[in-house]
């Protein structure tokens, strides 16, 4: 799924991936922000030691954090 968002950023990183409501408020995440994002969790999960075979746990809610957290992972293997 990284590979996927990394390569959805190439194309037009500029382009709307995300859109969340938060009350009034509407949050546009880019493509290129949005694989930035699951680049920089799975750096932080491999240096904590997540690696290949790994099995994690995660509480996934309708924000956009889950899809960062669900790219990461999965280009962790």
């Amino acid at each position: 799924m990284l590979a996927e968002m990394q390569a959805g950023a190439g194309v037009d990183p500029g382009a709307p991936a995300i859109f969340e409501r938060r009350g009034e408020e509407v949050l546009t995440l880019t493509h290129g922000k949005l694989a930035a994002a699951s680049e920089a969790l799975a750096g932080e999960l491999r240096e904590s030691g997540v690696e290949a075979g790994d099995v994690v746990a995660v509480w996934l809610p309708n924000w956009h954090e889950a899809l960062v957290g669900q790219s990461a992972l999965g280009g962790l293997g």
